[in-house]
């Protein structure tokens, strides 16, 4: 039996968070895929990471991951408006990034996300550094 989309409530190996019922746009289509794949004999596993964005206003709202238990934030705050990126850290693995109007902050967490890699300490507050080369290359094993 196979199921995709809002109904479906699974385990994902990305975010290491459980159960997760993801009801959006880019969760259908992926499982969508998957499900085709399974149908055509070359499944794989289905370990994509989520992501969501939402335009409000003059506000572009973009997530990659999600905040399920994570213990620490760091926030790259933006006094120049309406700007702002906060990234997400359980257990020292970046599980999340969140910006608002700030879509290089929102593209290098979900790159980071996607290819799991671990960040150093506390770099994410400074915006001369480069998310994606925070990790350095380290990874967890999923």
């Amino acid at each position: 039996m196979l199921a995709a989309g809002d109904c479906t409530v699974m385990p994902n190996p990305v975010t290491g968070s459980g159960l997760v019922r993801l009801e959006s746009v880019q969760n259908a289509v992926e499982q969508a895929k998957a499900a085709a794949a399974t149908i055509a004999g070359t499944s794989a596993p289905y370990v994509a990471v989520p992501w969501f964005w939402s335009n409000q206003g003059s506000l572009k709202i973009q997530m990659a991951g999600l905040t399920t238990e994570f213990d620490r934030v760091e926030i790259r705050d933006h006094v120049r408006g309406q700007e702002m990126s906060a990234f997400y850290f359980r257990a020292g693995r970046l599980c999340a990034a969140h910006a608002v109007n700030r879509p290089k902050d929102f593209m290098q967490g979900r790159k980071a996300l996607t290819q799991n890699l671990t960040a150093r300490p506390d770099p994410e507050s400074n915006e001369a550094v480069s998310l994606t080369s925070v990790p350095a290359g380290t990874q967890h094993s999923r």
